[in-house]
């Protein structure tokens, strides 16, 4: 993991959570996003270790299916995450405007938010910086 990109998404969560105390519309928009950032990665995490799992079994070919719902669990969770992350921003963007920074929560180069991948990455770099 990339400690720059953790302690950038470390710092952004701090520096919102001083803007919006007391707030808490915001507060619970920000404690949504980080139950679906440690879900993601939760999934992410699994998704990884039931594959390594199967692909030194037998029964690999015939878990499709399983291997499938194991991608739907993930997908769901990123598309989540990405939900909640927009709400959040859309939220500080119309009743903090001038005070929150580039990107709002999300801490990595603004235009990446676009890039599924970007999110999922940034989603690991915050969940391990509310670790530390």
């Amino acid at each position: 993991m990339d400690k720059n990109a953790i302690n950038n998404a470390k710092e952004r969560r701090s520096q919102i959570e001083r803007i919006i105390k007391n707030d808490n519309i915001a507060e619970g928009l920000l404690r949504r996003l980080s139950l679906s950032a440690v879900n993601y990665v939760n999934d992410c995490a699994n998704m990884e270790a039931q594959l390594r799992s199967l692909k030194n079994s037998e029964r690999y070919v015939d878990e499709k299916e399983f291997i499938g719902e194991l991608d739907r669990t993930r997908r769901n969770s990123h598309e989540g995450l990405i939900s909640n992350l927009n709400v959040l921003n859309r939220y500080l963007f119309k009743n903090y405007d001038g005070k929150v920074p580039v990107g709002g929560i999300y801490s990595l180069s603004p235009e990446s938010i676009k890039s599924r991948e970007a999110v999922g990455d940034w989603a690991g770099y915050f969940v391990f910086g509310l670790n530390n």
